[in-house]
């Protein structure tokens, strides 16, 4: 929702606001998988960790997808040649 509205608003280049919060959640995803190789936990902290690691795998798709619409729709945009 926040990146529709700030490009929608012409605050951010779409393409680099993708790409910096893809950054961020592949750091996040692997701070997470550290935490589960490097302390082990209760089946508890696993399950919330695992949790959260699901929640940003699902994130990234998310990313994915707007980033292939938004390029889509560029293509769409762009003139086209004579020929």
């Amino acid at each position: 929702m926040k990146f529709v509205i700030v490009v929608a608003a012409g605050l951010a280049e779409p393409r680099e606001l993708l790409d910096g919060q893809r950054r961020e959640y592949l750091q996040s995803l692997h701070d997470l998988d550290n935490v589960l190789e490097t302390r082990p936990g209760s089946v508890t902290t696993e399950l919330l960790v695992e949790g959260a690691i699901l929640h940003l795998k699902a994130s990234l798709e998310w990313l994915e997808l707007i980033a292939d619409r938004t390029l889509a729709k560029a293509v769409k945009r762009l003139p086209r040649l004579p020929g």
